[in-house]
């Protein structure tokens, strides 16, 4: 599924240049940080001179550490596709162990695994999302929490298992954390209510939950907290609708095979809008489809534990999709309207308005959900849950013939069929290296700080990837989905030059060097022209990144810090 990733896997990465780089710096830069014991949070090089918190974007520490060791023997890109190989392994070891656990049965397991580990949304954040990649805690911390509630007695050992995998969630995507904590009300609620109706009046139940949560808070606080002090000093501002909206997934979203599938993806990318296809290709599959509905069939002869898993897992499925849909209903990536009655019009004066779904509501009045930005992310827990009915679906359909031979032979045709109903074909993949000036920059004396023009181009994932190669603070270089103050109000300046008032500007940040990308302007002899006039010394050229001296006193303004 990954291949030919394996024959460069400690020197390229899958998909093009982007947030793949940024993650690999991300790898890098923790093991220094590391080494020196210093706090890796805080990146003085990064966003120079205020410096940069990696809490405003995902920080993934889960993911790292398990980057780090091979990142120790080979460097941080065989770091990163290690943490990525990882993940598919302990993703669809967990969803084995979870359908084990409920049918008994070793080839459903497998075959709930294989759906899960290698989902086409998998294989599209495959591309870049190292922290989305990060789903193997889910069915484990699920699985635990299906323990807790049926078992009567308390157990410290699997109290304080699901809340740690809870933690690890949370120290993979805080996304995957929020939408946990979200789903996970509405699971013990469906298990009461739909389950165990006895237990509403039960206060023992109902201690041992609220003890659980009690418990488990610490484990979900640790990895907010950094995020949190940024939200309390006003730099994690909540998203507006519009922005959001636009991630709402469409209902066709979850039957639309991947464009890049290797028989059929030219065509569904010829007919259907699939520009936002990293995200929203939340396809479930056609063979899970079908398994999953097979796990209705002789629903009564089913053992307690399966009609409760399949009872449970499609009403979890179903708020999780409702979900996915976003802020309002959308087909095809377009906002579905409906006309307004005119005696409604006195109190809202329009015409038509959309379909307000659930998250439209959660997006307004509950607690930091305005601050995720894509809804689609709910996405893999409707693939989860579906695996787990694919699985029981499994059990059933592999236990009717009565040899083992013939079971082994089903169990490998429905192995092949999920193998080819997802496979993408052979991933492009992008060599991980500095540009020629960033080791030119590398061996030039002194620690002053580097620029990158035009200024657009400097938050860009690759560029916080070539401070590894260079090592010099660097205005820029940060990658995240929300701008550091000092960027804010630095950016208009600088996006001038070059002037008066971005060379003024330059010299206050302490800035030494600076890049031009020469390809991004039509004249460039006439930039060129007046970044000289402006005193900046001419130092070198290598593949059309021109590289300028600012000579003089660098200092560093206190005031923008």
């Amino acid at each position: 599924m990954t291949w030919p990733l394996v024959l460069r896997i400690d020197d390229s990465v899958v998909g093009w240049v982007g947030d793949n780089f940024y993650f690999v710096w991300l790898i890098g830069w923790v093991q220094k940080s590391l080494y020196v014991l210093e706090n890796p949070l805080e990146v003085p090089i990064l966003n120079y001179p205020e410096g940069w918190n990696l809490a405003y974007n995902e920080m993934t520490p889960a993911m790292v550490l398990i980057a780090i060791p091979a990142s120790i023997i080979g460097g941080p890109v065989l770091g990163y596709n290690f943490s990525i190989f990882v993940s598919f392994v302990l993703s669809g070891l967990g969803m084995y162990l979870w359908v084990r656990r409920i049918t008994g049965n070793v080839l459903a397991g497998s075959i709930a695994g294989m759906i899960f580990a290698f989902a086409p949304y998998r294989l599209c954040h495959l591309l870049g999302h190292l922290n989305l990649m990060g789903t193997q805690w889910l069915p484990y911390f699920f699985m635990g929490l299906g323990e807790l509630l049926r078992n009567r007695s308390w157990s410290w050992r699997r109290v304080l298992a699901t809340a740690c995998f809870l933690g690890l969630i949370g120290l993979t995507s805080q996304y995957y954390l929020y939408m946990t904590v979200v789903l996970s009300a509405f699971y013990v609620l469906g298990y009461v209510f739909i389950s165990r109706k006895y237990l509403i009046p039960s206060s023992d139940f109902w201690i041992r939950t609220v003890s659980f949560v009690i418990i488990s808070l610490p484990f979900a606080l640790i990895p907010i907290i950094p995020y949190l002090q940024l939200s309390a000093q006003g730099n994690l501002t909540q998203r507006s609708f519009e922005e959001v909206r636009v991630w709402s997934a469409s209902p066709l979203d979850f039957i639309l095979p991947s464009p890049k599938h290797f028989l059929w993806g030219q065509w569904i990318d010829s007919r259907f809008d699939r520009s936002l296809w990293v995200e929203n290709t939340l396809y479930v599959g056609t063979v899970t489809l079908i398994l999953s509905f097979l796990s209705f069939v002789r629903f009564a002869s089913k053992s307690y534990l399966e009609r409760d898993s399949v009872r449970l897992c499609s009403f979890v499925t179903l708020i999780a999709f409702v979900l996915a849909l976003g802020t309002d209903l959308r087909i095809g990536g377009r906002s579905v309207t409906i006309s307004v009655p005119e005696f409604l019009q006195r109190w809202y004066p329009h015409e038509q308005t959309f379909v307000p779904l659930p998250g439209y509501f959660l997006f307004k009045y509950l607690p930091f959900y305005a601050n995720m930005r894509v809804w689609m992310r709910y996405g893999i827990f409707v693939i989860m849950f579906m695996s787990v009915l694919a699985g029981i679906g499994t059990a059933g359909l592999i236990e009717k013939p009565g040899t083992r031979s013939a079971r082994w032979v089903m169990f490998g045709g429905i192995a092949l069929l999920i193998l080819v109903d997802f496979f993408q074909g052979p991933q492009m993949l992008s060599e991980v290296r500095g540009r020629p000036v960033d080791i030119w920059l590398a061996s030039q004396d002194g620690e002053e700080a580097v620029a990158q023009f035009p200024i657009g181009v400097a938050t860009r994932p690759e560029h916080t990837f070539f401070t590894l190669v260079h090592g010099k603070p660097f205005i820029g270089g940060f990658f995240a989905a929300y701008s550091p103050p000092q960027f804010q109000r630095i950016r208009a300046a600088l996006g001038a030059f070059p002037d008066i008032n971005s060379v003024a500007l330059l010299r206050e940040l302490g800035v030494r060097w600076v890049i031009v990308d020469t390809r991004q302007y039509q004249d460039y002899m006439r930039v060129h022209s007046a970044i000289e006039s402006m005193g900046l010394r001419f130092r070198t050229g290598l593949d059309e990144q021109y590289v300028y001296e600012l000579t003089g006193a660098w200092h560093i303004d206190t005031d923008l810090r």
